[in-house]
């Protein structure tokens, strides 16, 4: 089997995903890779998404085998993931099919999509496996220690993932081992998550979270909550927010000890997904409704009790909430709803806390791009 044998050097992003830059290099392994650079985007769902605040880019088509798993923005490109974990590159400025990469580990689950010097990376359950930028070649693969059982994190050539069997594992992309893992006794099934810096932090199921300096591998500290996770913890302004099921929501501070700043009790367990940005964390409490937390002081700042979904990006003024097939943009300041776009099909949503585009896919396969109006 190829190995992949030099660095895959990662920068953190805030959400905890990681923008790596490095060589992905070794033996090389066929592909099976399709290049149809010049194929152009189609249309045929026109979208008026102007109470949103976007306006429609293009629609371009992933030629996917069962419905897409993933989409996401990756510099100029958009990649997704199909349902047997084929990874396929449209162009980001045309929405242009480029090239399908077919992965080889058709029974695994594809965890994580990830840039690198030289084209892409999916992180699955058991590997990395690069693709060349240009074809979709598969360029090299490379075994993890552990299977890995959520979403990536990185610092440097360090890939951190949590795994079911309690370890939050950091594999060196440069060296191709495991360069260190910290076992918290119940399984790790949230995505660690950058926090600050090299901070990185991770909960487990029986509530132990844990911060760790990725770079050195050493502890800085843990804290404990009353219950695991049905979600994926969120970072800002240098704290991790972490929605529990032992209803609570808890912002936990590593500066300059790792500790529980604030504690928010609910009156029911928190499943849905949060996500902060502009100061607040959004999220829905069932029962209640979307509901603004102050990510400073830990009291709610709003809550809309006509509207459940997932937070999922912010657009000017607005945040923008998923619900099934509809898209909801709701006022950052009062919670007010501002209006709602249904889009038939919709599988995927991909946005973020920041102001740049919403990327959505279809289950048969098409993809919208949506920018500031």
């Amino acid at each position: 089997m190829p190995r992949l044998n030099q660095s895959l050097t990662a920068t953190l992003l805030t959400c905890g995903i990681a923008a790596m830059a490095a060589s992905l290099t070794g033996g090389c392994a066929s592909g099976d890779a399709t290049d149809k650079s010049g194929t152009a985007a189609v249309s045929g769902l026109d979208l008026d998404t102007g109470v949103l605040g976007y306006r429609q880019s293009w629609i371009g088509v992933a030629p996917i085998s069962g419905s897409p798993s993933k989409v996401k923005s990756i510099g100029d490109n958009v990649a997704i993931v199909d349902g047997r974990g084929n990874l396929i590159i449209l162009a980001g400025s045309t929405g242009a099919f480029r090239w399908t990469g077919v992965n080889p580990n058709t029974a695994t689950k594809v965890r994580d999509v990830l840039p690198t010097a030289r084209g892409f990376a999916l992180v699955d359950e058991g590997e990395v496996i690069a693709f060349a930028a240009d074809t979709g070649e598969m360029t090299a693969r490379q075994t993890v220690s552990r299977v890995v059982s959520t979403s990536v994190a990185g610092v440097g050539p360090l890939v951190m993932y949590g795994t079911s069997g309690g370890e939050l594992c950091a594999h060196d992309a440069r060296l191709g081992f495991k360069a260190w893992s910290y076992n918290l006794g119940a399984p790790v099934l949230s995505a660690p998550v950058a926090i600050v810096d090299r901070l990185v932090g991770v909960v487990a199921q029986d509530g132990s979270v844990f911060v760790v300096d990725a770079a050195s591998g050493s502890s800085v500290g843990m804290a404990r909550t009353a219950g695991g996770q049905a979600t994926d913890p969120v970072a800002g302004e240098g704290l991790m927010f972490i929605a529990s099921l032992d209803q609570s929501l808890y912002a936990i501070s590593a500066d300059p000890t790792v500790r529980i700043k604030w504690r928010m009790r609910t009156e029911t367990p928190l499943n849905r997904q949060p996500m902060y940005a502009a100061g607040k964390v959004f999220l829905t409490v069932p029962g209640k409704g979307l509901t603004a937390v102050n990510a400073a002081s830990g009291k709610p700042d709003w809550t809309n009790d006509k509207l459940s979904g997932d937070p999922i990006a912010v657009r000017g003024a607005n945040v923008i909430v998923r619900s099934g097939e509809e898209l909801t943009a709701v006022e950052i300041a009062s919670g007010r709803t501002v209006g709602s776009v249904k889009v038939p099909g919709l599988v995927q949503a991909s946005g973020g806390s920041s102001e740049g585009p919403l990327l959505l896919a279809l289950r048969d396969g098409r993809v919208i791009k949506l920018v500031s109006k």
